[in-house]
C-alpha cells in the first residue's frame, strides 16, 4: 500500500475523482488490484484515519443551537419562534468542529517538542515565542500539569467564489512547542464556520472554547518514542486582524470610540473618521481583570463600557489572558495596513512636499531594475499595481527596496522619518533579539509616531498607526513578530480554498483533505522500498537554483534539494552544466 498516490493528490491538489482515477490507472499496471479504486472503497479507507467532523445546526435569524435537526424537515427555533424548512443539509445554516486530538497525534508523533516538564531556559533574548513574559508566566503557573502544549489560535473569512458572497471562517491553531522552522506548515484545523454571513462569534467560540477546555482539563494521549503519554493543551495567544479581533475580544471595532484592544485612548473624529492622535500622557492600558469586570456590566446593564460590548466566550479558555492573549499582528497592521497608507500618500497626492505622483515612472524603473536572490519568491512588481502587492511584497519593499529606492526622489526628511519604521521593523524580525535592541526598536516607532502626526496631520492617525505603540509590547510578550504573525494562517486559508473543488458538500471535501493527510502519514510507516521512499519524499522538496561559475567559465547549475520529512536522512546535490 505505497502512499505515493495519496500524497501526490495532496501535493498536486486533485480532486477526489482525480485520485479515485489515478487509483485505477495504477492498478490496471499489475494483474490485480492492489489499491481502492473506486470512491466507496476510498471513502472507506480514509473514515479509518480517525478525523471526523462533529456538525452543529443553529437557527439563521438569533444563532441559538437547534439540537437534532433533521434533514428533509422544518424546524423552529425554541429561542424565537421562526422557522426554518431545509431539503438537504447543504440547504442548513451550520458548521462543524473537527477532532483536534487525533490531528494533533498525527502532527506531534514524530515532531521534536519543547520540553514544559523542565525549566526553561532563557539567557535575555528574544528568539522565539516561548521566550516571552506571557510564556513564561504560563509554564510557571501549570509546573503541576505535567506534559503540556500550547496553541496560536487565528480565525479569519476567506471568500470561496467570485460570483456568490459565501465563505469560510476556519479556526487554525498553530503548537507552539514545535520547533520554528516546522511548525509554521504544521496548522491544525478546529472549526470551520461556512455560510452566507460572518459567524456569530458567541456561538462559534462557545463551541470551541469548550472543545479546548476539554483537552485543556483531561488532555490527551501522544505516543513519543514508543510510549504513550497523557498531554494538555491550552490555547494561550491569538493572532487575527483587526477586522475580527474585536468581536473576538467582545469590543467595539477600532472605528468607534474606545476601539483600542489593548488601551483606553477614546480616539476622536478627524477626516470623517475615528483617529488616534498622539496623547501627551501614554493612555491607560487595559487590564485582564478591569475588562472582565466591564464585560460583566456591559452584559448586566446592556451598556457599552469603555469599548466592552460583550462577555467574550474566550474568557472560558484556561490561562488565556483576555488582553495580552491578543497580539498587534505585524502582516495586518504594519504590511496591509501602514505600508499601504504610505504608499497612497506618496502616490495619490500632489502638491505637497512629500508627493511622488509625478515622479511615480522614476519609482518603478529603480523597483523594477532591482534584481533579488531566487530565494525572495515575489519578484518587485510596480508601484501602479500596488492595490494587487501581497503581504510578503509589501514587506520586501519596507525592508530592502524602499530606502535604496525612495534615496534622491522623497525629500530627506520624509525619507529619514519612513527610515525609522524600516530599521525597527528589521529589529523586530530578527532571528534573535537582545534587549538593547528592543529599546532601540521602542525609540524608533515613539519618533515614527510622533513625527507622523507632526508631518501629515491628524487625520493620518489611523488605528494601525495607533497600534505600533503596541508592538513593541507584543515583543516583550510573545517574542520577534514572525512567531506571532498570521502569516502561517493565511497560508492554510489558501491550502484550504484550493482544496474545495464544488460549491456543495465543502465540510467534507476539507475533512476528507485531513484524512488523506492522515493516510499518507499511515502508509508511510509501512513503505520498505527505497526508490518509493525518495520518491515520495520528492513531493516534499523544494527546489533551488542557484547559478555557478568554474575556474575555466564554465557554468553550473546547482541543483539542493531539502527535505523536510525524510523517511531516511537525505541530502544529495546535483551539478549539470549549462
Amino acid at each position: 500500500h505505497s502512499p505515493h498516490g495519496a500524497e501526490a493528490r495532496c501535493e498536486n491538489n486533485l480532486s477526489f475523482t482525480g485520485l479515485t482515477s489515478m487509483l485505477d490507472l495504477i492498478n490496471r499496471i499489475f494483474e490485480h488490484p492492489i489499491l481502492p479504486d473506486s470512491r466507496y472503497q476510498l471513502s472507506k479507507l480514509l473514515s479509518k484515519t480517525g478525523t471526523t467532523m462533529t456538525y452543529y445546526c443553529f437557527c439563521p435569524k438569533c444563532f441559538t443551537h437547534i439540537e437534532n435537526a433533521e434533514t428533509n424537515a422544518s424546524f423552529q427555533c425554541i429561542q424565537c419562534g421562526h422557522r426554518t424548512s431545509v431539503s438537504s443539509l447543504s440547504d442548513m445554516p451550520f458548521f462543524v468542529t473537527l477532532d483536534v486530538e487525533s490531528q494533533l497525534q498525527r502532527l506531534l508523533k514524530d515532531c521534536a517538542l519543547l520540553d514544559l516538564t523542565k525549566p526553561l531556559h532563557h539567557d535575555g533574548s528574544l528568539g522565539d515565542l516561548c521566550d516571552g513574559e506571557m510564556y513564561h508566566k504560563f509554564a510557571a503557573s501549570t509546573q503541576q500539569c505535567g506534559p503540556r502544549i500550547t496553541f496560536t489560535l487565528n480565525a479569519d473569512g476567506t471568500p470561496l467564489f467570485k460570483s456568490s458572497g459565501t465563505s469560510i471562517w476556519p479556526i487554525q491553531l498553530i503548537v507552539n512547542e514545535i520547533p520554528a522552522e516546522q511548525r509554521m506548515s504544521k496548522l491544525v484545523l478546529a472549526a470551520l464556520w461556512f455560510w452566507k454571513e460572518k459567524p456569530n462569534m458567541e456561538l462559534f467560540q462557545n463551541t470551541f472554547v469548550k472543545e479546548m477546555s476539554h483537552l485543556s482539563e483531561n488532555g490527551f494521549v501522544l505516543e513519543r518514542k514508543g510510549q504513550l503519554q497523557t498531554y494538555k493543551a491550552y490555547c494561550i495567544c491569538c493572532a487575527v486582524d483587526s477586522v475580527a479581533r474585536a468581536p473576538m475580544q467582545g469590543v467595539t471595532q477600532f472605528n468607534g470610540y474606545f476601539g483600542c484592544n489593548w488601551c483606553l485612548q477614546k480616539g476622536e473624529r478627524a477626516g470623517g473618521s475615528t483617529k488616534y492622535p498622539v496623547q501627551p500622557l501614554n493612555p491607560t492600558e487595559r487590564t485582564e481583570s478591569q475588562m472582565v469586570e466591564d464585560m460583566m456590566t456591559a452584559v448586566r446593564e446592556g451598556v457599552t463600557v469603555n469599548g466592552v460590548k460583550t462577555a467574550s466566550p474566550l474568557i472560558g479558555l484556561p490561562y488565556f489572558n483576555i488582553v495580552s492573549g491578543f497580539v498587534p499582528d505585524y502582516m495586518h497592521c504594519i504590511l496591509l495596513g501602514v505600508a499601504r497608507q504610505f504608499l497612497d500618500l506618496w502616490f495619490e497626492s500632489s502638491g505637497y512636499a512629500y508627493s511622488l505622483s509625478r515622479k511615480q515612472n522614476m519609482v518603478d524603473e529603480r523597483l523594477l531594475a532591482i534584481r533579488p536572490p531566487r530565494d525572495v519568491k515575489r519578484l518587485p512588481r510596480a508601484t501602479k499595481e500596488r492595490r494587487w502587492w501581497k503581504a510578503k511584497e509589501l514587506e520586501n519593499w519596507i525592508l530592502y527596496y524602499s530606502i535604496p529606492v525612495l534615496h534622491g526622489i522623497l525629500e530627506r526628511r520624509y525619507l529619514e522619518h519612513w527610515a525609522c519604521l524600516v530599521e525597527a521593523l528589521h529589529i523586530m524580525l530578527q532571528r534573535s533579539i537582545e534587549t538593547a535592541e528592543v529599546n532601540r526598536a521602542e525609540k524608533l516607532l515613539l519618533e515614527f509616531h510622533v513625527r507622523s502626526e507632526m508631518l501629515f496631520g491628524k487625520a493620518f492617525m489611523t488605528y494601525n498607526m495607533h497600534q505600533l505603540t503596541h508592538i513593541v509590547k507584543s515583543i516583550h510578550d510573545w517574542g520577534p513578530l514572525w512567531a506571532h504573525s498570521a502569516f502561517p494562517f493565511e497560508s492554510g486559508n489558501g491550502s484550504l480554498k484550493e482544496a474545495i473543488k464544488a460549491a456543495n458538500g465543502i465540510p467534507h471535501q476539507l475533512c476528507r483533505v485531513l484524512q488523506i493527510e492522515n493516510t499518507v502519514m499511515e502508509l508511510q510507516d509501512l513503505t520498505a522500498s527505497p526508490s518509493v521512499v525518495l520518491y515520495c519524499n520528492s513531493f516534499d522538496a523544494k527546489v533551488t537554483h542557484k547559478s555557478k561559475s568554474s575556474s575555466d567559465g564554465t557554468r553550473f547549475l546547482e541543483v539542493v534539494l531539502v527535505f523536510h520529512q525524510p523517511v531516511h536522512h537525505l541530502s544529495k546535490k546535483f551539478c549539470h552544466p549549462l
